[in-house]
């Protein structure tokens, strides 16, 4: 029985190379419960900056791609970089998160799509627990819950400032 199918697909996006061996660790830790699509930098690409640009870009696309399955996670450094650049995308609602707390709320509070996990803060150890949480969550909704309120507010934002600006 293919378990992958009703689940969510992974955009795992990397900065650059020297995050391999998480992304390694990822997919050890998922253990081929989610289809996973890796998004490297290119290496042809001299500068630094267009390559982060260009795997934001990728990210951002093909979590849009399919907002009601594809969820995307970004292994950078500080994450401030990604996190204003992937917010900048339509339909993108990226969260830093630096704990296990944040990456629970990210996804049952505000919806995100794409997970932020800034390396220069948070050890592989800690990170990969944010990993599953992510994935599993969803928008909480019900009696009570206003969260699907904020998000459809955040979401008339975007809508208003893609027609205005």
């Amino acid at each position: 029985m293919d378990n992958k199918q009703n689940q969510h697909k992974l955009i795992l996006a990397i900065e650059n190379q020297e995050y391999e061996d998480w992304v390694a660790s990822i997919q050890k830790e998922l253990n081929n419960q989610f289809e996973i699509v890796v998004l490297r930098p290119n290496p042809e690409e001299k500068n630094v900056v267009i390559q982060k640009m260009k795997v934001y870009e990728e990210l951002a696309k093909q979590t849009s791609a399919d907002l009601n399955k594809n969820l995307g996670i970004i292994l950078c450094g500080s994450g401030l970089e990604a996190s204003i650049a992937l917010n900048k995308y339509k339909g993108i609602r990226a969260g830093l998160v630096s704990t296990y707390y944040l990456a629970v709320m990210t996804r049952m509070h505000n919806n995100a799509n794409i997970m932020i996990i800034g390396t220069d803060h948070t050890g592989k150890k800690a990170g990969l627990q944010f990993v599953l949480p992510f994935l599993t969550n969803n928008l909480e909704v019900g009696p009570g819950k206003f969260h699907a309120t904020r998000v459809n507010k955040l979401t008339n934002i975007e809508n208003y400032q893609q027609t205005t600006c």
